[in-house]
């Protein structure tokens, strides 16, 4: 487990996922279901006879990757020492990876900067 999050850290993600409901609380999608998404982000059900595969065909025959969604919780805040309930959210992959670009981009550059600066990157 990560440095910063506290040894009860199994015991606050299960109460968030319980608050979920088993959903995403930013886009609705439910936990562990299999879906695509189309070309304009709406999640649409994957046909029982195609979960298994990797790709799925819609109604006019274009192929979507399959996911599965995994719940996972996210810090509001982006300070992972900060476990309030009302800093914490059950997010799908989408939501979660949306919600942490800027603060991802902005960590690589930063980390990008200091190897720069010492050296260790050319």
């Amino acid at each position: 487990m990560k440095p910063l999050y506290p040894e009860n850290w199994l015991e606050i993600r299960e109460l968030i996922l319980e608050r979920a409901k088993g959903r995403c609380e930013f886009c609705g999608v439910d936990n562990h279901w299999i879906i695509y998404r189309d070309r304009r982000g709406k999640v649409c059900s994957v046909p029982r006879s195609q979960r298994h595969l990797k790709y799925c065909y819609d109604r006019d025959g274009v192929r979507h990757k399959n996911v599965k969604i995994v719940l996972t919780v996210a810090h509001l805040n982006h300070n992972p020492a900060d476990n309030r309930p009302e800093n914490l959210a059950a997010l799908c992959q989408r939501c979660h990876n949306r919600h942490d670009v800027s603060t991802r981009v902005r960590n690589r550059k930063a980390r990008l900067h200091k190897a720069r600066a010492t050296g260790e990157l050319l």
